[in-house]
Order: structure tokens, then sequence, then C-alpha cells
């Protein structure tokens, strides 16, 4: 019996050939399902494998709470998996796993998928937290398995093409890939149809070296005009771009993918597109942060007469706007709070509010200056977006107190 430890998860790892218990393993963080383009930053082995028998205390209750905003519940559960292949070749036929998950989904019985895993001494274990991350569910559609990859995006990628860029991936962690080898993911982004260059996208982004550019993203990210191959699906591309793009190339390729975005994303994808951007934004280097920022939070554009933004409410974007920056974040905060018109999140009273108080929270010099002149005029056309009178008066209730001043102020 070894112990081992690794991302805060405790295994107990019991060896009798050929196979592997693991047990103990937690899953830390509130996750809800298969994360959406995530692959361990490294693992060992590759494995198809197909769950034999799971046990969990899981309600399908449970999930429907979690698919509207409760808490993952802690689920404990235990999965005996059937090994039907590996990349590199091991002996390797079972894989019992035991743990904790805070999860609202769980994989079914007979469920096949990929497995990632990784060395512990003479042992394996999976790469990441059990089934959350590094475990790729397969599915059948017409005859054909293919695994959903990003998950929840209902793009299917053939099982084919998603070993095969798994196995190159793994190769070239260990050995620079060969120009060739290289060459033909390109080919296949470049050429191939959307499925399988979503597969190559992974590679090129994953791969050492300098694989892939902006000139070949736009070319499969754009609308096709029907002459080349199809674009490919754009939302599901951005997601797995913001998962695994270099900080280096983070800045250009987030400002390609705003400048795509109006006549690229559908309504109803514009939450996960937006989510998507957030993480991208937090790959870039923070030297650059606050221009991409920025663009982000600025980005809209007309439909059919109507106004549509990326970013239309401030939750998802607290954090980014929290983080302790340079002086640019500083500067960028200023003209945030000057102008909030330019910028569609804060058009909204409520949304001022939250962001008066957040740079209340980090002393920003300019704000109590700002509430001050805007005390001594307090209209909408000072803020410079039209409010009803009583999200008016709400504002001027913050600003005194902010501001520590006691007298009264009219709104008109």
């Amino acid at each position: 019996m070894g112990v081992v430890l690794m991302n805060k998860a405790l295994f107990l790892v019991l060896i009798i050939l050929p196979v592997l218990c693991v047990s103990g393993q937690e899953s830390h963080g509130v996750k809800t399902e298969p994360q959406a383009g995530i692959l361990p930053a490294a693992y060992d082995v590759i494995a198809e494998v197909r769950i034999t028998n799971i046990q969990h205390s899981l309600r399908a209750s449970d999930a429907r709470r979690v698919e509207y905003g409760a808490p993952p519940p802690l689920i404990p559960y235990k999965a005996l998996l059937e090994v039907r292949r590996t990349y590199p070749k091991i002996r390797l036929y079972r894989l019992v796993l035991e743990g904790l998950a805070a999860t609202g989904w769980m994989p079914e019985q007979n469920m096949g998928g990929i497995l990632l895993l990784t060395r512990s001494g003479d042992n394996y274990i999976p790469a990441a937290p059990f089934p959350l991350e590094g475990f790729l569910p397969e599915q059948e559609i017409n005859g054909e398995a293919g695994i959903e990859y990003p998950s929840g995006s209902g793009v299917r990628i053939p099982v084919a093409h998603v070993w095969e860029c798994l196995s190159d991936l793994l190769d070239a962690r260990t050995t620079p890939p060969a120009a060739a080898l290289v060459e033909k993911w390109r080919r296949v982004f470049l050429e191939g149809e959307p499925q399988a260059a979503l597969a190559s996208l992974l590679f090129l982004l994953c791969a050492p070296g300098d694989t892939l550019s902006c000139e070949m993203l736009s070319a499969r990210l754009a609308p096709g005009s029907g002459d080349g191959p199809a674009s490919l699906p754009f939302v599901p591309a951005v997601q797995i771009l913001a998962a695994s793009v270099s900080p280096e190339k983070a800045a250009s390729i987030l400002e390609l993918v705003l400048d795509t975005a109006p006549e690229a994303v559908m309504p109803d994808t514009i939450p996960v597109l937006a989510a998507a951007c957030i993480s991208f934004v937090s790959r870039v280097p923070e030297d650059q942060r606050a221009a991409s920022l920025e663009k982000l939070l600025a980005c809209e554009w007309e439909r059919n007469g109507f106004k549509e933004a990326l970013i239309n409410t401030i939750a998802p974007v607290e954090s980014l706007l929290l983080a302790t920056g340079d002086q640019a974040h500083m500067l960028l905060l200023g003209r945030m709070l000057k102008a909030p018109s330019h910028f569609p999140f804060l058009r909204r009273h409520d949304a001022l509010e939250v962001f008066w108080k957040l740079l209340d929270r980090q002393s920003h010099p300019e704000l109590k200056p700002y509430l001050q002149r805007f005390l001594e005029k307090p209209t909408s056309e000072f803020l410079g977006i039209p409010l009803a009178t009583q999200d008016l008066q709400s504002l001027v209730s913050l600003a005194k107190r902010m501001t520590d001043i006691t007298s009264t102020a009219g709104t008109s």
C-alpha cells in the first residue's frame, strides 16, 4: 500500500497487477460537469475505458438544483473501469476509483471514454480529479463513437481524432514534434472538417513551438463564404483557445475573437462565449491585461436593429475588476468611472452601485472626487446614462454615504 499526495487529493493506491485501485480522490472547488476545453497540465498515459460499474449518491433532484444555481453536493462514489487500450501500451486492464467529488454530474454505467493517467512510482492514477477533469466521455451518434469536446458544446469529435491528437501531444511533451507532424495537423486545421479541425486546434495550441498563427485562426473562425471548408463552431473553438492558448498570444487572439464575434456568435451562446473570453483575459500577461479587459468589457454590436453586448452584467467580471493591477488597470477603472455609458454592463444603476463599491474597496483615488461632483449635479446627464428618478435617488444615497456627506441633494 502506497500513499500519494497529488493536487490536494489523497490517493491510496493498491496494486495487484493488472488491477489498479485508487481511493480517497477528492475534488476541490465548485465544478458541475466535465470542464469545457480543459486537459490536465501533465499526463503520462492515455486510456480508453468503459465504466462497468459505478455507485454514487447523486440524485436527479441534486442535479436539477445545481442546474438552477445551487452549489453542487459532495458526492461519494466508487467506479470499476475496464481498460480497453492504452498509449503507450502498459499492463493495465482495470481501474477501481473511489472518492468524493463536488458535482452535479456523474458518468453512467457502461459509458465509455478516454481517461488521462499520470505515473506515481510504479503505479498509474487519474491525472486530474475524476470524473470532472481528465475524463472525456464517449457518446455514440449514428453508429460512430464520438467525444463531446469541449464538454457541453454539442460538438462530437470522432474518438479516433481525439486519440490521435492526445497521443501525438503526449509524444510532443517529451520529444519536439517533427516538422512533418506539425504540418499534418496544420493541414487538418486549415482543410479538414470542423470536428477534425477542432482536434487539430488542440494539438497546435498545446504542442511546443510556434505552430498556430492568427492568420490561420482567422481563416477558420470567420463564417465561411461557401468556397472553402466550413468554419469552425465558433464558441467551442473559443473555449479551447481560452483553456490552452499561450500567454504570449492571448491578447492578439482575444482581439481576433472579439472582432469576429458579432458575425459568428448566436444570441443564445453569448453567455458561454462571455465566460470563455473572461478566462481568456486571465491568461493575458499583466502588462497587457488592462487593454484586453477594456476591449472585452466594451464589446457590443448591432443585430437586426438591436444592440447586443458580450458582457451584460457585472457579476462575471467582478474578480477581474478587483484584481490588484498595475497603473494601466487603475487608469482603466478611472475611465469606467467617468464614462460608464461606454461599457454596456454599467448602464444600470444596480451595476453602478456594485462598481462604486468595488472602487471604494480598492481606495481608488478618483472615486470620492467624482462622487462629490456627481452630488453637485445629481442627474442622468452627468452620468451619461438614462435612469429613472428612483434609481437615480438610490445612487445619490450611496454617493452620500461614500463621501460622508449628510446634506441633501435634489435630483432632476
